[in-house]
């Protein structure tokens, strides 16, 4: 039985555009965001699936209504990105000029161990993120499965499947509007590629 499993991140944001933190902040869309999903859209990267599923931030949300117009969305709380706490809508020149600096440098080297002050404890996101797609992978199986997220439970999701550790979170590009395509027999992946984009422009290969 093969189970194909589609992980989208969200069109570009005003937070993206400046390399700022965002999680629990709705941001939406910008012009180019919603651009970007579009092109994603005629590209036709992402096929026909049978069950479709998105955060429920509005970024994220108006990603999945524009690649699928017609089609039910089902909202759930554990694709919301990793709540960044007081880093919420800094850039990282601002953490690394405030009192975080030192937190900071630390977390980015050791991601499984540390997380943001103030913020979702990283073993509990790891929790819920692969919560969620162990519960998908089981219900769904044989299906095709389109989850839209954010660039943090993609990277969990992607260092599941994929056998990395919690310390290679870091080093999983997921750009805006990218798509990374897995599929699996049993629990078994044979097949997968990551960051697949229709926009051309390297610079949406960022991780913020």
């Amino acid at each position: 039985m093969i189970t194909e499993l589609f992980l989208v991140r969200h069109g570009q944001t005003e937070y993206n555009r400046k390399k700022r933190y965002c999680s629990f902040t709705d941001a939406p869309l910008v012009k180019f965001g919603k651009a970007q999903v579009i092109k994603l859209r005629n590209k036709k990267i992402v096929p026909k699936p049978d069950i479709i599923f998105s955060s429920q931030l509005k970024r994220a949300q108006q990603t999945a209504r524009a690649l699928f117009p017609r089609r039910q969305i089902k909202p759930v709380r554990a694709l919301a990105e990793l709540n960044f706490g007081r880093w919420e809508g800094m850039s990282y020149e601002e953490i690394m000029r405030g009192e975080d600096s030192i937190h900071y440098k630390r977390w980015i080297r050791n991601p499984g161990r540390l997380s943001p002050p103030a913020g979702e404890k990283m073993k509990d996101f790891n929790r819920r993120v692969n919560g969620f797609l162990a519960h998908v992978l089981r219900r769904w199986a044989g299906k095709k499965i389109v989850c839209v997220s954010h660039a943090g439970p993609i990277k969990i999701m992607i260092c599941r499947l994929l056998g990395k550790k919690k310390n290679d979170f870091w080093r999983v590009g997921v750009g805006t509007a990218s798509v990374s395509y897995f599929k699996l027999k049993g629990k078994k992946v044979v097949f997968s590629k990551l960051n697949e984009i229709a926009e051309k422009n390297p610079k949406q290969r960022s991780n913020l």
